[in-house]
């Protein structure tokens, strides 16, 4: 904000005519486990107890709302936050969720987009551009198939991976060949986004198998040494 942008705001709140009316969509209750603490959320390497992981999911999704908590998941989905990606995903997110009663138009979308692009904004990992695996695995969780479905073929798309339009009960059955491929880039020198766990197993998931997020800790950080998985 401009400095005289900041007198007028001070004059405005100063005068007692100042009303606070919350939007009737906006955020209701702050997660308090992320309060005082956010960073640690961040830098957290490893799972908590799935009773506090249950309750931080319950926790955003009192915040957010449930159809913006889908948004959050899917965000989740790629191995790094960044706001032009935050931004498609959430314009995915309005064809797919959005209410159906009420005006649809662009004015509509884009007020909605804002209002969760603030919400979004006020969590840890969206100030600091990262989220642990353990947590992009949690949140992934909260997406029914109908939605991994769609957002599948959004993210296939925007990768441009090969355009394999993966689809259906076997996810569109990959070839062996393709496979390998996929293996080879995952296990190779640690560069690109399908060298990413979660992120493969959910374009991929006959490719990725769980097994590989699910490694005890010792024997993971021995075998995977980049730090890949």
């Amino acid at each position: 904000m401009e400095e005289a942008a900041l007198h007028t705001l001070a004059g405005w709140l100063a005068s007692g005519r100042a009303q606070w009316v919350p939007h009737p969509q906006g955020p209701l209750h702050y997660p308090p486990l992320l309060k005082g603490q956010a960073l640690a959320w961040v830098q957290r390497p490893h799972p908590p107890e799935p009773w506090e992981q249950a309750q931080l999911v319950a926790q955003l999704r009192a915040y957010m709302g449930r159809q913006r908590l889908v948004w959050l998941a899917a965000c989740a989905v790629f191995p790094a936050l960044s706001w032009p990606l935050t931004l498609g995903l959430g314009r995915w997110w309005w064809a797919l969720l959005a209410p159906q009663e009420g005006p649809r138009d662009e004015a509509s979308q884009q007020g909605a987009l804002a209002l969760g692009l603030g919400v979004l904004a006020a969590l840890p990992w969206f100030r600091h551009g990262h989220m642990p695996d353990w947590l992009r695995a949690c949140l992934i969780a909260e997406l029914d198939e109908a939605q991994r479905a769609s957002l599948r073929a959004w993210l296939l798309d925007y990768l441009s991976v090969d355009k394999l339009a993966l689809s259906g009960e076997a996810a569109a059955r990959l070839s062996v060949w393709q496979r390998r491929q996929r293996w080879r880039a995952w296990l190779g020198s640690g560069r690109g986004v399908l060298n990413d766990a979660v992120l493969l197993e959910f374009l991929t998931p006959a490719v990725a198998p769980p097994l590989a997020l699910r490694l005890p800790e010792g024997l993971r950080r021995a075998l995977f040494r980049r730090g890949q998985v």
